[in-house]
């Protein structure tokens, strides 16, 4: 009797009905969806990169570092340029204010680059028509630059010396006059001798007269005495010419040795010029040694810290920092221990910086070009260039700062999710 009730019970409308009627599209398809999904979640699988990464800190920075500009004493700064400006190689950019005056030292300044290195014929010409100042504050130089202006001083004095002039030209005159008085002795012994030759003559026409009784004793002597009175008058003007002569060489001699004392004199005092010169160029390379800050490449400056004329600095404190003009950028980071036995030359990295999100302006990429044989505190540096510059991921062009900060990631083996899943496999059957 049961079982004819079950039998009924299978045979009743509401059963045909829900036999008959046809199930939903999710269970007659359902099958062929989950078929589908499995094969794109396995095809995906060996798609999709899970990589083994490396994880580090990273700076960026080029390979011409920026360079720090350090105070070397203790006082007030003063600047010359703004923040972040331009600068060229050399330029000055502020100075720690001591005793010297900054107008009074470029003064001073472009006085040496005037006249260092100049042969002694133009320094000559500089000075003799310089006019230098003598109400200078020049502190640790004064006295440089004091000894300089005497030197300077005592050389425009040498040759504007008259006396020493007139000397020269005395001698000159004295023995031009000497010249002319030889001259004329010359000519008054030619006379004589023309005059010996007549009374000569005379004397022998005296003779025959004397001899013929014609002329007495006191006539025929006479003409002899007058014979001998030109001859002693020749005699004396011959010693005259050479006493003058003498006297001619003696003024020769002492115009040339005062002409040789006078270039002497020249050489000591361009020689104390050009030392003196060298001292005060030493002296205030020194000084701007100390005191300027002055940048040594091409740059921009970043002043640090401090932002208003006068305040006060201290030793070895950074005052500038210029980062040069450069393309050259590079990654340079630090990782850990753990691991680090897998970097390698050309692995590839990803570079997320702090100041610009990754997930809204992509990050940089780059490839590993040094890897540091030891490590320092536990970490191992390595470099990166970057493969698109500044450019990251996301078409972004990422302005360059010194030293920004950031995290790497260096890719050891590119893996895919399905490689994962057989590497764990691999591991739970061994």
């Amino acid at each position: 009797m049961p079982y004819r009730e079950n039998e009924i019970e299978l045979r009743s409308d509401e059963l045909q009905e829900v036999l008959e009627k046809k199930p939903a599209w999710i269970l007659r398809f359902g099958i062929t969806i989950i078929f589908f999904i499995l094969t794109a979640i396995i095809s995906l699988s060996f798609v999709v990169k899970y990589p083994d990464v490396l994880r580090g800190n990273l700076i960026l920075t080029s390979y011409q570092p920026p360079i720090s500009i350090n105070a070397r004493y203790s006082g007030p700064i003063y600047f010359n340029i703004k923040d972040q400006q331009n600068v060229t190689k050399g330029q000055i950019l502020g100075y720690v204010k001591d005793d010297t005056s900054i107008e009074d030292f470029k003064y001073t300044d472009s006085l040496l680059k005037y006249s260092i290195n100049k042969p002694l014929s133009t320094l000559k010409s500089i000075f003799l028509n310089a006019h230098l100042r003598t109400d200078l504050s020049l502190g640790d130089f004064q006295d440089e630059y004091f000894s300089f202006f005497r030197n300077v001083e005592q050389l425009k004095a040498f040759y504007s010396n008259e006396m020493e002039n007139l000397n020269e030209k005395l001698y000159s005159k004295s023995i031009q006059n000497r010249t002319d008085i030889s001259k004329s002795i010359e000519r008054q012994e030619a006379l004589l001798a023309l005059s010996i030759k007549d009374l000569e003559k005379q004397y022998k026409t005296d003779q025959e007269l004397y001899e013929r009784r014609i002329i007495s004793k006191e006539a025929l002597d006479l003409s002899h005495q007058n014979i001998l009175q030109k001859k002693i008058s020749l005699e004396n003007l011959s010693a005259g010419k050479i006493e003058t002569l003498k006297e001619g060489y003696n003024m020769k001699y002492n115009l040339e040795k005062e002409k040789l004392s006078s270039r002497s004199r020249e050489t000591d005092l361009l020689a104390s010029l050009t030392s003196s010169l060298m001292q005060l160029n030493t002296a205030v390379n020194n000084w701007k040694t100390k005191s300027l800050l002055i940048s040594p490449i091409d740059g921009r400056a970043d002043i640090l810290s401090l932002w208003s004329d006068g305040q006060l600095v201290t030793e070895s404190q950074e005052i500038f920092k210029i980062s040069p003009f450069s393309t050259n950028i590079f990654c340079k980071a630090f990782i850990p221990t753990s691991g680090a036995g897998k970097l390698k030359m050309g692995q590839k990295v990803n570079i997320k910086m702090h100041s610009y999100p990754y997930a809204e302006f992509g990050m940089l990429e780059g490839q590993v070009t040094f890897v540091s044989n030891v490590s320092i505190k536990g970490l191992y540096e390595i470099n990166a260039d970057l493969n698109q510059g500044m450019t990251t991921t996301s078409k972004f062009r990422m302005p360059y700062k010194p030293e920004m900060a950031g995290e790497v990631e260096v890719i050891t083996k590119d893996l895919s999710v399905a490689n994962r899943i057989f590497k764990m496999f691999n591991k739970l059957t061994q």
